[in-house]
Parts: structure tokens; sequence; C-alpha cells
């Protein structure tokens, strides 16, 4: 699959590294980095309800309960 992709995966750290300098980023270990580019893997449901701010909807609403 990689070699499939290989000319988006080019474009896309090019651009990566036009913000990120490559030695800036060398300390992290791949898992690291992917933690810091996607956040944490579980999502809190209960948070994200909390936290979530509607218009023009209601939490009760059908289309989102």
């Amino acid at each position: 699959m990689t070699t499939a992709i290989q000319s988006q995966i080019k474009a896309y750290l090019k651009g990566f590294h036009e913000l990120v300098k490559p030695d800036l980023i060398s300390i992290f270990t791949a898992k690291e980095l992917e933690l810091l580019i996607s956040g944490m893997p579980d999502i809190d449901i209960n948070d994200l309800k909390k936290n979530t701010g509607y218009q023009g909807w209601k939490a009760t609403d059908k289309e989102i309960s």
C-alpha cells in the first residue's frame, strides 16, 4: 500500500516539514509523534457531550441523541 500512495506521502511530508523542521521532531518516537499529531486514541463521550455547543440544535434533538 505504501508504494501506491508514495507521492501523497511525499507531498504530506514536504508540507509538514515546512511547518516543523525534521531536526525538531527527530527526538520523538513514531508513537510519540502520532500522539502529538492525532491526540489520545480514546474518545471520552461524556466529556464530548458536556463540552459540545449546538447552534440551531439541542442535545435532546432526535438527530443528536
